[in-house]
């Protein structure tokens, strides 16, 4: 699950996948992390949310990849901003 995968490793590809995820398929991430909560079952729910948030909003060790059809920068002012957005309406859960 690529949620999953961008808290242990950090590829772009990841990012780039779950940012046209929540964008064009109706499936925000914020849905995304109770299919994560349900299929990984974290013993501290919470604390496995604010890793994953963590995660997406933390892109500097994230290398450019030629395959990805966008720049580096694009994917990661996309979860800049919405890692904000995915927080609190998590937090509102």
């Amino acid at each position: 699950m690529k949620l999953n995968a961008v808290t242990g490793r950090a590829k772009l590809r990841d990012y780039f996948d779950l940012m046209v995820i929540d964008q064009q398929t109706g499936y925000p991430i914020e849905q995304g992390f109770y299919f994560f909560l349900e299929r990984y079952r974290p013993q501290v729910p919470e604390q496995s949310a604010i890793i994953v948030v963590q995660s997406l909003g933390y892109l500097d060790d994230v290398v450019e990849d030629e395959t990805v059809p966008v720049a580096r920068q694009v994917v990661v002012d996309f979860w800049h901003n919405r890692t904000v957005e995915v927080a609190r309406n998590l937090d509102r859960n």
